[in-house]
């Protein structure tokens, strides 16, 4: 199964990239953070991952995905690389 495959959550977060960055499909972009997170992951790329999902719901115009988003970010990462660009988007 890929769960376990660490490469199956590195493509997760690549097409997640490609989505966002060269083919403008937000909503895409965040289903493929969305699942890189929820598989095995490389650690040192979780915490991109997870800023990642937050800018992709912001450009899809998903507020209330991206403020949920932004407050798992912030309780996973409270000094986290992204925070400064997270936090606008953190809902109550």
């Amino acid at each position: 199964q890929l769960r376990g495959d660490p490469a199956a959550g590195l493509a997760a977060f690549t097409l997640g990239r490609l989505e966002l960055d060269r083919l403008n499909r937000p909503a895409r972009a965040a289903r493929a953070f969305s699942r890189a997170l929820d598989l095995s992951l490389p650690p040192r790329l979780r915490e991109d991952a997870a800023a990642r999902l937050v800018d992709a719901h912001v450009a899809a115009g998903d507020e209330r995905a991206a403020a949920l988003a932004a407050n798992f970010y912030l309780r996973d990462y409270p000094n986290g690389r992204h925070r400064a660009r997270v936090r606008p988007h953190a809902g109550p």
